[in-house]
């Protein structure tokens, strides 16, 4: 899923004119794929159902505050892609993610840095697996574990009912990932279609309670700018995912036109969805209902038009699981992948690379599952796991966007017109620097201000620092030896 950098751009004087010449400009921007913009779109509208786990953050933020985190973080992602769609311009044949553009800017004896960015951004995937698990134990126990959490005791050992179910969904997203991802596609398209109808309700629910409103300014916390700034950290991964569509730049039909429309769109949509959806469950339930109910608050909101229909709950609570462990699947097998192809272009253990007779990454969809166990066995909370999460994933991203700093400088100095260009794209750059950065300092120095440790990020450190000996490992030891014996 990603390139092995080249050890130099350009010209081997090194002269900065002559190494901007690498970057492709896509003077044809009808490159053979079917795709148009409305399939990215749809490809990302998960993403839209980012407020569904508000929730969590209410006894933090309130509803405002989660309003304000959540709107903060949806205009972001809408700067972001603008940077990344100027990127897929840049590189309209390369596919992969985002990292690929790390890996063509940090070259040489910086090529490390596209290394981690490469780890990290699978890393932060990787660890959102266990969310998502959560997330369905959430509503397994809202819907039908009223009583009580069950516990079993098995050769001594106590085995409780929510980490019996979050790590039972991991196991089977890790089979069906072993499959295929193909083996869920008709159920995605079902339940994302399902899921649209859920947003759409959720958003217009306020229109039939009008007489039992019960948002006020009194919704709006006050967690102080430590607190806030962390939670940025927190919710960024369920916000900024829309940049995805950015890699499926070489699949549309007109790279510029269809990668720009579709990422403005999602951007748009989540915008809207951010702001309307938690307004909207606040306005129809009250703030202390939706925390109490974190996960599965939508099923309520949609119930209220209903009359509380016990039913409509039932319906929802199943298309949120299944629209969850559909997106499982698909995770887990796209992060496997792209392991399995970090060892194919040598960034990582040899054996890594491993796959079964029908083309599975065995090893490396092993290796998720027993990370995302192990997290699962440590984390205490929801948000313990995003702290985890999120480490990675919004590490990436912070180094991409340092990347497309080098790479717009090399393309400054020479004729770009063919390249999808974004006005005052380095100042925009800078200011999504400084928010996320930001945010990312302050929640590694304070993750108690959100209910976490430091057993989370130093897991992640762990994970982050073994992967980077594995890179050394396989380049000193494991190739050295190779290249001997021939």
């Amino acid at each position: 899923m990603t390139a092995a950098a080249p050890e130099n751009i350009g010209d081997a004087t090194g002269d900065p004119r002559k190494a901007a010449s690498s970057i492709e400009v896509p003077l044809d921007p009808h490159p053979g794929g079917g795709l148009r913009w409305y399939h990215g779109v749809g490809a990302v509208g998960g993403v839209v159902a980012a407020p569904f786990a508000v929730g969590l953050y209410y006894p933090i933020l309130g509803t405002w505050g989660a309003v304000l985190v959540y709107g903060i973080l949806a205009l972001v992602a809408f700067l972001m892609n603008k940077l990344f769609a100027e990127m897929a311009g840049m590189f309209p044949t390369k596919q992969g993610g985002i990292t690929i553009y790390a890996s063509e800017a940090f070259t040489g004896r910086v090529r490390w840095v596209s290394v981690v960015t490469t780890f990290s951004y699978w890393m932060g995937y990787s660890f959102g697996l266990s969310f998502m698990a959560t997330s369905i134990t959430y509503i397994v126990q809202a819907q039908w574990w009223l009583a009580g959490i069950p516990e079993w005791t098995i050769i001594g050992l106590t085995l409780t009912g929510d980490k019996v179910v979050s790590i039972g969904a991991i196991l089977l997203a890790a089979a069906l990932a072993y499959l295929g991802p193909k083996v869920f596609a008709r159920i995605s398209l079902i339940s994302t279609a399902a899921l649209g109808i859920i947003i759409v309700l959720a958003c217009l629910s306020p229109l039939f309670a009008l007489d039992d409103l019960q948002i006020s300014t009194a919704a709006l916390a006050s967690p102080g700018w430590m607190t806030f700034a962390v939670m940025l950290y927190v919710v960024a991964t369920s916000v900024f995912g829309t940049e995805l569509i950015a890699t499926m730049a070489p699949s549309f039909r007109n790279i510029v036109h269809d990668t720009r429309r579709a990422l403005r769109v999602a951007g748009v949509l989540v915008l809207l969805s951010v702001i309307i959806v938690p307004i909207s469950a606040t306005a129809v339930l009250g703030e202390d209902v939706v925390s109490q109910n974190p996960l599965n608050f939508p099923s309520l909101v949609v119930a209220s038009i209903f009359g509380g229909s016990s039913t409509v709950v039932m319906i929802v609570n199943i298309v949120q699981m299944t629209m969850t462990f559909n997106l499982m699947v698909i995770v887990i097998s796209g992060v496997s992948q792209l392991l399995c192809a970090m060892a194919e272009e040598n960034l990582t253990l040899r054996q890594i690379g491993q796959r079964s007779k029908s083309g599975a990454p065995v090893v490396a969809i092993l290796i998720a599952t027993i990370m995302n166990v192990l997290l699962l066995l440590i984390a205490e909370n929801p948000v313990a796991i995003l702290l985890a999460s999120n480490f990675g994933y919004v590490l990436a991203i912070i180094l991409v966007i340092v990347s497309y700093i080098i790479l717009k400088r090399r393309a400054l100095l020479r004729d770009t017109s063919g390249l999808l260009r974004v006005r005052l794209g380095v100042p925009i750059a800078i200011i999504v620097l400084c928010v996320v950065g930001t945010s990312f300092v302050c929640a590694i120095l304070f993750p108690s201000l959100v209910g976490g440790t430091f057993s989370e990020s130093s897991l992640s450190f762990v994970i982050l620092a073994v992967a980077m000996l594995a890179f050394l490992y396989r380049h000193k030891i494991q190739d050295q030896s190779q290249s001997d014996r021939i």
